[in-house]
C-alpha cells in the first residue's frame, strides 16, 4: 500500500494500479479495516467517480480513522462539493492524525472556496506551523480573493520552491488586468513545466491560453488552443481510460475558450472524442464540464433555451464556477435579465471559489478569476440598463 500511495503521488497511476492488484491478491491477510482501505484505493484508481463514496463509506464505519476522513474530504473537494467535504476535513484536522498538517491545508482550501478567509488563515497557519510550507501557496490565493495582492505575492514567495505558484501568479495578473505580465508569467511557467513528468507537463496550457485571450492576441490564442487540444487528446488516447480526467479537463477548458472565439470546429472535435469514454465521463467534474461546453456552444448558436436545459441538472448548490458562467451567458442571450443578474452577482461575490476550484490542478483558476470580474461588469450593466447589450457578454 505504501507503493500505491507513492506512485499515485507522482502521477504513476499504472504503477499504482499494479500495486493495488498485488495488494488485493494478499487481501485475505489484512484486518477488516485495512481491507476496506485497500478497496477504497482500488475504487479511487479504477473508477474516479466512485472515490468519494468509497472513502465516505470507510469513514462512516471507522469514524476515528483519520486517513479515511481525510480522503473523503479530499475527493469531495475534488468534485467541488465543499459543504459536504467540510465536516470530514474538520475531523481529519485532529492532532492525533500524523498528517494533521496536510488535513489543515485541505481544510483551509475548503474554507477559501466558501469565502471564509479568516478561518482559512487559521487553518493554513496550523498547516505551516506543522511544516507544510506549500500551504503558503493557498494562503496566497485566499489573500488574492480579497484583492490583497501584496500579501498574496508575499505568501507565494514563501511557498518556494514550489513551481506551481506560477498558476496563482498568472491569476493575480489576470485579476489586475495586467495582461502583458500575465502572458509572460504563463509563458515562462509553461516552458518551466515542459520537461516535467506526468500531468505537470499540461498544467500551464489553459492558463497561458487564458492570458493570451485576455491580452487580445487572438491569433496566438487560437494557436495555443489547438496545441492544448492536440496535446490533451493525445494523452487521453495513450492513458488508461480511468486515468484521463485531468487531460480531458484541459481539452474541455480549451473548448470553452474556443467557443468564445467562435472556433466551433475545435469544440466539436473535443466533444466527439470525449463523449464515448464512459470511464472519463464517470468523473463528475468532467461530465459537468462537458455539459458546460455543449451549453456554451448552444448559446453561441443562439439556442439559449437548449443551453439552459443542458445546464439544469448541474445548477445545484455545488455547481462549478464555469457552470454558472455558462448559465449567466445563456440567460443574457435569452433576455432573462433577472436570472442573469442572479448568476452574475454569485460569480462576482464568490471570488474565493474562483481561486479554490481544483479542476485539472487549478488550470481553470485564471479563467474563473477573469469571469468573476466579467460577471461584476455584467451585473453593473444590467443594473444600469434593463436590456442586455453586446458589451455585457463580450470578454474582456
Amino acid at each position: 500500500m505504501a507503493q500505491v500511495r507513492a506512485r499515485f503521488a507522482v502521477d504513476d497511476l499504472s504503477g499504482a494500479m499494479q500495486a493495488v492488484d498485488t495488494a488485493k491478491s494478499l487481501k485475505r491477510r489484512l484486518p477488516t479495516r485495512e481491507a476496506l482501505y485497500l478497496d477504497a484505493w482500488a475504487a479511487t484508481l479504477r473508477d474516479r467517480g466512485q472515490a468519494s463514496d468509497a472513502w465516505r463509506r470507510l469513514s462512516s464505519l471507522y469514524p476515528d480513522y483519520f486517513a479515511a476522513q481525510y480522503n473523503a474530504a479530499l475527493w469531495l473537494y475534488a468534485e467541488n462539493r465543499f459543504e459536504e467535504s467540510l465536516p470530514y476535513a474538520r475531523q481529519a484536522a485532529d492532532p492525533r492524525f500524523e498528517l494533521s498538517n496536510v488535513a489543515h491545508d485541505l481544510l483551509g482550501r475548503i474554507l477559501v472556496a466558501r469565502g471564509d478567509v479568516t478561518g482559512a488563515r487559521q487553518a493554513f497557519k496550523r498547516a505551516i506551523d506543522g511544516g507544510r510550507t506549500a500551504s503558503n501557496r493557498y494562503l496566497g490565493s485566499a489573500e488574492a480573493s480579497l484583492r490583497n495582492y501584496a500579501a498574496a505575492e508575499s505568501m507565494l514567495d514563501r511557498a518556494a520552491p514550489s513551481r506551481h505558484v506560477v498558476i496563482e501568479r498568472t491569476s493575480i495578473a489576470v485579476d489586475r488586468k495586467q495582461w502583458t505580465h500575465a502572458v509572460q508569467i504563463a509563458r515562462d511557467g509553461n516552458s518551466q513545466f515542459a520537461s516535467a513528468s506526468g500531468f505537470d507537463q499540461q498544467v500551464m496550457l489553459v492558463p497561458l491560453a487564458t492570458a493570451l485571450w485576455g491580452a487580445g492576441d487572438d491569433d496566438a490564442t487560437r494557436a495555443q488552443l489547438r496545441h492544448n487540444v492536440d496535446s490533451a487528446l493525445r494523452r487521453v488516447d495513450n492513458r488508461a481510460p480511468a486515468d484521463g480526467g485531468d487531460d480531458a479537463m484541459v481539452a474541455l477548458a480549451s473548448a470553452l475558450l474556443s467557443v468564445r472565439m467562435g472556433d466551433t470546429a475545435l469544440v466539436e472535435r473535443v466533444l466527439a472524442r470525449l463523449s464515448p469514454i464512459n470511464e472519463v465521463l464517470g468523473q463528475p467534474p468532467v461530465a459537468e464540464t462537458l455539459a458546460v461546453v455543449r451549453a456554451s456552444l448552444a448559446t453561441h448558436q443562439k439556442k439559449p433555451d437548449e443551453a439552459l436545459a443542458m445546464l439544469a441538472p448541474w445548477l445545484t448548490g455545488q455547481a462549478s464556477f464555469q457552470t454558472r458562467v455558462a448559465a449567466m451567458d445563456a440567460y443574457l442571450a435569452k433576455g432573462a435579465n433577472a436570472q442573469a443578474l442572479a448568476q452574475a452577482d454569485y460569480l462576482a461575490g464568490n471570488r474565493g471559489r474562483a481561486y479554490a476550484e481544483v479542476d485539472c490542478a487549478y488550470c481553470l483558476q485564471p479563467l474563473n478569476v477573469l469571469d468573476s470580474n466579467r460577471a461584476a461588469g455584467v451585473a453593473a450593466t444590467l443594473r444600469r440598463r434593463p436590456e442586455p447589450t453586446a458589451a455585457a457578454i463580450t470578454v474582456p
